[in-house]
Order: C-alpha cells, then sequence, then structure tokens
C-alpha cells in the first residue's frame, strides 16, 4: 500500500502517522512501543514480547491507511484546512467504526475530561436542588474546568494530543512550569488559561487532573504520578546552575554526540533564557549580526513580546556548531534525555528538601537537585545570574520577554545583591 500523504516516524515513545502541511503538524499515535521493538523502516520486529507482531503490524497499517484517507478526504474538502491531532481524533470517531479498530482513540484526556465535568456538573445541580440553593454553576466546577483549559493550552503550545498514556513524571513536571509560566493571547490566538499562577493554585490543577485519573480512569498509577508532582505550599526555591556550575558543564569533555547535543542546548537555553517553545522556533534569521558578535531577536511565542538578547561567545559557538536550528527534540524527549545525562555523569547531586501536603499534613521529601532540573531550568539561570550580578529589571524583561515585574519577583528576592551587602554591617 502507498500513502499518499502520511509519512511514520517515531515520537515521544509512539509510532505516529506524521503529516506537516498548511502551517499545522499532524503526529497521530498509531502504536505506543519502545524504539529498541523497531526496524529502521518504525515496524515492530519479529519476537515483540508482549503482542504477536504480525497482527501488531497490521493493526498498525490499517489505522495508518485510515489516517491517511480522512487526511486526503479533509485537505480534499478545503486544501487550506490545518489538520491536528484533535482535528484526527474527532474526524475518525465520526467515522462510527467499531471500538477494537480504533483503540488508540481512547483515553484521550481533554475528551474524558468534558464528559467528567459534565458529570459532575449534573451532580452538583443535583445536591444544590436538593439544598434549595440555585445557581448558574457550582464553584468546585470552575477548578476542573480551568484545569481543562490550562491542558488545552498546552497541547496548543506543543502541538500534541495528550491520551493517559502521557502522564509520565517529565510531563508532570513541565505541565507544572507551564502552569508558572506566564502567557498572552494575541491576534492568531487566544489562550483559554492566562498562566503565572502560584504553588497553591498549580497544585489545585494538579488535584483536579488526579481526581480525573482516579475517579473516572481509575489509574492508580497515573494519579500518583501525578500527585508527586504537588508543589510547597509556600514559594519553592529556584532550582537553577550558578555560574560556576554552568561553566563546569559548558567546558565537560563528552565524546558522544548525542551527549553533546543535549548539553549544548541545555547551556544555549542557560545563555540565553528562552523558552523551550521559542528556542525550537529560531532559525539564523533571527541571529542579527552586531558589531560585538551577534543579537538574538525574535517575538516569544507565548507573550508576543519583541525580545533581544546579547549574544555570549559561547552561545555564538553553539548556535553555529548546529547552523543556528534547535529544532530537534520535542521538549518532554529532551527534558528525559538531560536528566539521563546529568545522572549519567553525577551531575548536581546534592539533596533538596521538597515538602509535600498530604491529608495529615506536610510531607518532608528529599530528592537530588537533578532530578528538578529540565529545559526550563535554562531561564531559571540565565535570571537568577543576571539579577545576581545587579542587572535591572526592565533589561532582563526585554530579554526574556517578561510583562510584569512581579512575574521577577521570586528573583530579586532570591538573588538581589542587596541582600548580601545588607549584612555587611555583622561581618567579623
Amino acid at each position: 500500500m502507498a500513502l499518499k500523504l502520511i509519512k511514520r516516524m517515531y515520537y515521544q515513545g509512539k509510532i505516529v502517522a506524521y503529516l506537516k502541511k498548511n502551517n499545522s503538524i499532524l503526529r497521530y499515535k498509531l502504536a505506543m512501543i519502545e524504539e529498541k521493538y523497531l526496524t529502521t523502516k518504525y515496524r515492530v520486529k519479529p519476537g515483540y514480547p508482549f503482542e504477536d507482531s504480525e497482527l501488531l503490524n497490521q493493526k498498525i497499517d490499517e489505522l495508518e491507511e485510515r489516517v491517511d484517507n480522512k487526511a486526503c478526504e479533509i485537505l480534499y474538502s478545503n486544501p487550506l484546512a490545518k489538520i491536528t491531532n484533535m482535528v484526527m481524533a474527532e474526524a475518525l470517531k465520526q467515522e462510527k467504526v467499531e471500538e477494537s479498530e480504533i483503540e488508540e482513540d481512547k483515553n484521550i484526556i481533554i475528551y474524558d475530561f468534558d464528559k467528567y465535568i459534565e458529570d459532575m456538573k449534573l451532580r452538583k445541580a443535583e445536591e444544590d436542588a436538593e439544598k434549595g440553593i440555585s445557581r448558574k454553576l457550582h464553584p468546585s466546577c470552575k477548578d476542573f474546568i480551568s484545569t481543562r483549559n490550562a491542558l488545552a493550552d498546552y497541547e496548543y503550545d506543543n502541538r500534541i494530543l495528550l491520551h493517559l498514556s502521557d502522564i509520565t513524571p517529565i510531563f508532570i513536571s513541565d505541565f507544572v512550569d507551564y502552569l508558572a509560566d506566564e502567557r498572552i493571547s494575541n491576534e492568531n490566538h487566544t489562550y483559554l488559561t492566562k498562566g503565572s499562577l502560584v504553588n497553591s493554585t498549580i497544585n489545585k490543577r494538579l488535584d483536579c487532573l488526579a481526581a480525573l485519573t482516579r475517579n473516572f480512569y481509575k489509574d492508580l498509577k497515573a494519579t500518583e504520578i501525578i500527585l508527586e508532582g504537588k508543589q510547597d505550599s509556600e514559594q519553592a526555591d529556584v532550582i537553577r546552575l550558578s555560574k560556576d556550575e554552568l561553566t563546569s558543564l559548558a567546558l565537560m569533555d563528552l565524546n558522544v554526540e548525542s551527549e553533546c547535543r543535549i548539553r549544548d542546548y541545555f547551556v544555549f537555553l542557560c545563555l540565553t533564557g528562552l523558552r523551550y517553545s521559542d528556542f525550537c522556533l529560531i532559525d539564523k534569521s533571527n541571529f542579527v549580526p552586531h558589531p560585538n558578535g551577534y543579537i538574538l531577536r525574535l517575538y516569544t511565542h507565548k507573550t508576543i513580546k519583541r525580545a533581544e538578547i546579547p549574544l555570549t561567545n559561547k552561545a555564538i559557538e553553539i548556535a553555529h556548531k548546529y547552523e543556528f536550528r534547535f529544532d530537534y527534540y520535542t521538549n518532554q524527549a529532551f527534558n528525559r534525555q538531560l536528566k539521563e545525562l546529568l545522572a549519567r555523569y553525577d551531575l548536581f547531586n546534592d539533596e533538596i528538601i521538597k515538602y509535600r501536603q498530604i491529608k495529615k499534613g506536610v510531607e518532608k521529601v528529599s530528592m537530588l537537585r537533578r532530578e528538578k532540573i529540565s529545559a526550563h531550568t535554562g531561564r531559571r539561570t540565565f535570571i537568577s545570574i543576571l539579577v545576581e550580578s545587579g542587572v535591572n529589571l526592565p533589561k532582563i524583561m526585554a530579554m526574556t520577554g517578561h510583562t510584569k515585574e512581579s512575574t521577577l519577583k521570586i528573583y530579586v528576592d532570591r538573588f538581589s545583591p542587596n541582600l548580601k551587602d545588607a549584612i555587611v554591617p555583622l561581618e567579623f
């Protein structure tokens, strides 16, 4: 069978049907499977231990063909149509095929969240009626709606469709960072949520997601993963690298190409403060020659604010090495490989203390700092080192694309040089 549009590829632990067209990307999941069980053409190898490989290949081929046919059908009706994972899932659902034939359409989080919320609205309305209370929406539903909307925003920015199987510690860590980061709607896209959430509100969102996995899916493992991601009730310390640590990492002698790429990308993030969503989109046109080297100039994806970042010699060296493009990894794949690299070389193994809210009070949990390091740590490292060096907030905001000084308050509180000066009279 010769496919007309779809290309098969491996993405975030799964075989996907890939299509890039009309400024949209489709990566529709065909099967979850470890890459070691696949051939170079992404077919399941004979002897796959969990299912008959021949039968599984047949099921993948059939689903891929249906996705391709549906993509052709959509584009025939509208040549300018944008085909995303969500559009494809909805189109396949409308075919009314047997449930067993479209197993991968099960457990789509957004769709199931909508069902869960509608059931909750009905239950709460009945409870209100019994108590003689009249109101449009029970307050407890609002947090669930906000959580659902935050997940939809996350899907938009990361160009994915979340399934239950996507709930991993790396995803939860990334989602927590996403909730804490700000985003601003523009003429091209309206976000459902604003971001910039404090830890207590982030925990509410995680509680709502955990309620879905516990009550709707009956998946206690996913529920535990989500609750493990809850933040300290007080604002947590900033997980970042010091300037000395960043320098040591940048100069580390690595011989494996994949390790060098991960290290270099992370160092570049630390030297520019870019969000990963912006990092993946830049190309040579964003690097503007300057008398002292280069300036990185872009409009930030989330805040649509112009940012100009003077580049250090090391950042320029890395940019040249990778020909001014950094779209090699997805966010989650990068975070996973970064953590593996840090563990392999036993880096940043100092213990940090995390306080987690539980039913009986607060639980004290210790972990290695590297377990909390991700792509977003680069942005925190960039801001904290600049604050520590006395760079004023307006200059930092011009580079990071922040729109509110209050967002940077945590860095000022922890790294302002004025705090160190204040204790000089006590030295002896």
